[in-house]
C-alpha cells in the first residue's frame, strides 16, 4: 500500500509538470508536433532499455542453481544480441533526430522578425518583404497563424537561448553571430516563452509572450504598430514628467520629439499601454504593478539595469496615467 501511494504520487507530480504555460506536449506548431513525436520515442526506448535490463537482474538474482561456470557460446550470443540491440536503438535516436531539424518551409520574400536578447529583456525588430525596417516592440511578438515565420535571433550582451515550447525548440543567441528559427503556428492563442540558457540575475525572470492572430488582426495591429505618438493634452503633466524624470534617457517613445539613444537601453514604449505585461512577462500590466517597478525596480525585479525614480503622488499619477494611454 506504502508503495502504492508513493508511485501514485511521483506520477501526479510528472504528469502536472506537463502542464501550464511553458507546456511542450501543448503541439501548437508543426515544429512542436515532431519534438513531441521524438520525445515518445526516447521515452520508449528509455523504458524499453530499463525494463529489459531490469528483468534480466532480477532473473539472475532470483534464479535457482545457479552454476558459476561461464558458458562461452550464451556469452557470445548476449554479446552479438546486445551489440545489435544497442546500434539499433542508436540508429532510431539518431534518424528521429535529424528528422527534426528540417524547419516548416520558409519562402523568400515573406517578413521575418529579429530578436535581440537584452539584460533581461527581449527587444523584437519587425521588417517588411523587402527588408525595411518598420517598428519594434519588446517582451510580446505578434506573428500571423499558418505561415511560417523567420525569425533572425542575436544578443549583443552574453548567450541567451530562445525558447518557445508550444510552437518551436530552443535555439542560442550568441553575441556576434546571426542564429535562425523559422516558427508556424497553427492556431491562435498566447503562447509564453523563456530564456532557456542561464544569462544572470535575473534569467529566470526573462521571458516573453507570442500571440498568433489571424492574418486580419495581424494586419490591423502591424499596422497600428506603425503609428507615433500623438500629444493629448489631458496628459500633458505626465509627458513633462516622462522627460524630465530620466526615463526619456533610456526608452524611446516614436513622435514624441526628444532625441535621444535609448534604443540602446530600455525598451520602446511607443505603444506600451497595448502590452499585457511589464518587466519582461515578469508582472501584469496595471497602474498597481507599473507604480511599483517605476518607484522601485529592483525591489520587483533584483538585479535588473532600471534605476529607481523618485516622484510625487501627483507626478507618479500623471506618468502612470500618460503611459497607459499609449496605445
Amino acid at each position: 500500500m506504502k508503495f502504492g501511494s508513493t508511485l501514485l504520487l511521483i506520477l501526479t507530480l510528472l504528469f502536472s509538470s506537463c502542464v501550464g504555460e511553458q507546456n511542450f506536449f501543448a503541439g501548437k506548431g508543426p515544429q512542436s508536433h515532431e519534438i513531441i513525436k521524438l520525445w515518445w520515442t526516447l521515452f520508449g526506448i528509455a523504458s524499453f532499455v530499463t525494463v529489459t535490463v531490469s528483468f534480466f537482474l532480477v532473473r539472475g538474482a532470483l534464479k535457482k542453481n545457479r552454476d558459476d561456470s561461464v558458458n562461452d557460446e550464451a556469452l557470445g550470443k548476449g554479446l552479438v544480441y546486445g551489440l545489435i540491440g544497442t546500434i539499433s536503438l542508436l540508429l532510431v535516436i539518431i534518424f528521429s533526430t535529424l528528422r527534426l531539424g528540417h524547419p516548416p518551409e520558409y519562402s523568400e520574400g515573406n517578413f521575418e522578425l529579429k530578436v535581440v536578447g537584452k539584460m533581461w529583456w527581449w527587444q523584437a525588430h519587425y521588417y517588411d518583404p523587402e527588408g525595411n525596417y518598420l517598428f519594434e516592440t519588446a517582451n510580446e511578438i505578434v506573428i500571423p497563424t499558418g505561415r511560417p515565420i523567420r525569425i533572425k535571433l542575436v544578443s549583443d550582451t552574453v548567450i541567451h537561448s530562445f525558447w518557445v515550447p508550444a510552437l518551436a525548440g530552443k535555439v542560442d543567441m550568441l553575441p556576434g553571430r546571426e542564429n535562425f528559427l523559422v516558427v508556424k503556428a497553427d492556431e491562435e492563442g498566447v503562447f509564453r516563452g523563456q530564456c532557456a540558457e542561464f544569462c544572470g540575475t535575473q534569467h529566470a525572470l526573462m521571458s516573453f509572450y507570442v500571440k498568433a492572430v489571424s492574418e486580419d488582426q495581424f494586419s490591423k495591429w502591424k499596422e497600428k504598430q506603425g503609428k507615433k505618438y500623438k500629444r493629448i493634452k489631458s496628459h500633458a503633466l505626465g509627458e513633462r514628467v516622462f522627460i524630465n524624470s530620466g526615463c526619456v534617457k533610456c526608452h524611446t517613445i516614436r513622435g514624441l520629439g526628444v532625441a535621444t539613444d535609448a534604443k540602446y537601453y530600455g525598451p520602446d514604449l511607443t505603444h506600451f499601454g497595448s502590452r499585457s505585461h511589464i518587466a519582461a512577462a515578469t508582472y501584469p500590466n496595471n497602474k498597481g504593478h507599473l507604480g511599483g517597478w517605476i518607484l522601485d525596480p529592483q525591489g520587483a525585479k533584483p538585479g535588473n539595469y532600471m534605476p529607481a525614480t523618485p516622484l510625487s503622488g501627483k507626478e507618479l499619477n500623471a506618468l502612470l496615467e500618460f503611459l497607459e494611454a499609449l496605445k
